[in-house]
């Protein structure tokens, strides 16, 4: 038995990650690719994919793992191998950290 699964795949760009902590200074070239009734964003340059019902769902998903992903590698950047030293290399070339200040 043969099974075949259709995916319909776009490029989307993202232009902020929609958090007050960092802003994305280069474009972010994201795939998106439905696989049944879940669409999955992925960008292969930092290896990472958000999943959701809809396509915001998932951009949205997408926006909040990268976030967690730079402030993970961040925390651990004294202790990263060579592809994640490469990922953290990648997100301090496109990503700014802001200073928030309390009120």
């Amino acid at each position: 038995m043969i099974l075949t699964v259709e995916t319909q795949e776009s490029i989307r760009v993202l232009q902020d990650l929609r958090d007050v902590r960092l802003r994305l200074i280069a474009p972010l070239y994201v795939t998106i690719e439905e696989q049944g009734s879940t669409v999955v964003a992925a960008n292969v340059d930092l290896d990472l994919f958000g999943y959701g019902d809809t396509e915001a769902g998932a951009l949205q998903d997408l926006r909040e793992v990268i976030v967690e992903t730079y402030f993970g590698l961040k925390a651990d950047q004294t202790n990263l191998g060579p592809h994640l030293q490469a990922i953290w290399n990648y997100l301090n070339r496109i990503v700014l950290e802001l200073q928030v200040h309390a009120a």
